[in-house]
């Protein structure tokens, strides 16, 4: 994933402001018009955002960018929110970028679909509770994070997943990682 783009042309969703106010705030959301993903600005100082969704709940492959453009200003993506994909049906492989750091609960909560995820950040710190339950399809995750702890994955990630998911993580870690990441 590289960098997503977005414009002036984006609208707020989350307030009547006008885009031609050019000012970006904590909290506001924006979606990009050209991948239809969304997200929700965590902090302008530290230039940071969530990744939260995206308008169409039939894709097929989906990529997290490590950064995207807002108003001229680029924000790296460092989190995925709460049930930001949950329910995508269609859903078949995720990207996600480097600069993520949280994946918050239930974030690919039954994507019956969901075949591959690869995770590129090796900074990932937070795994929430049931990210990928009920992904039947899921075969394919590869985990390139060195530094989670069985205190920082939620419960039941990996319930309902495929018998036949593989799970690729750095090779420093697989005893470590063996633990806590049990399908």
């Amino acid at each position: 994933p590289g960098e997503t783009v977005l414009e002036p042309t984006i609208r707020p969703t989350t307030s009547p402001e006008k885009i031609n106010e050019k000012k970006c705030k904590n909290g506001q959301i924006y979606k990009s018009e050209k991948t239809g993903n969304k997200y929700k600005i965590l902090s302008v100082k530290n230039k940071t955002v969530a990744f939260i969704g995206n308008q169409n709940k039939k894709i097929q492959n989906i990529t997290i960018p490590n950064t995207v453009t807002i108003l001229k200003v680029k924000y790296k993506v460092t989190q995925i929110g709460e049930k930001a994909l949950s329910n995508y049906k269609k859903l078949q492989k995720v990207t996600i970028g480097k600069n993520v750091k949280k994946i918050g609960a239930k974030a690919f909560y039954k994507c019956t679909a969901l075949k591959t995820v690869i995770l590129q950040s090796t900074s990932i710190t937070s795994i929430g509770e049931k990210v990928f339950y009920g992904d039947k399809k899921l075969t394919a995750l590869t985990l390139n994070a060195t530094n989670l702890t069985s205190k920082k994955v939620g419960g039941k990630i990996f319930s309902g997943t495929s018998k036949a998911l593989v799970v690729k993580v750095p090779s420093k870690k697989v005893d470590a990682y063996k633990i806590f990441l049990k399908n």
